[in-house]
């Protein structure tokens, strides 16, 4: 994804999409409440042009708990 400035264009777009899945002709805007929807875009460069990183990801490491040998 290249920074074309275009992100909040992009943004309303895809939630059109969605509301027009939601809507039928002759629909109360209202009814959209009833139907929260996110749009979430993973950029890989500054988008806020702050210096900072595209995204930041922490990974974490789970135990297995030590199974007790085979009989």
């Amino acid at each position: 994804m290249v920074n074309e400035h275009n992100l909040p264009f992009r943004m309303r777009e895809y939630q059109e999409l969605m509301d027009q899945e939601i809507l039928n002709i002759g629909d109360d805007y209202d009814k959209l409440a009833d139907y929260p929807t996110y749009v979430i875009f993973f950029c890989n460069f500054d988008y806020y042009q702050r210096g900072l990183p595209a995204i930041n990801l922490n990974s974490a490491k789970s135990s297995t708990p030590k199974l007790p040998p085979e009989i």
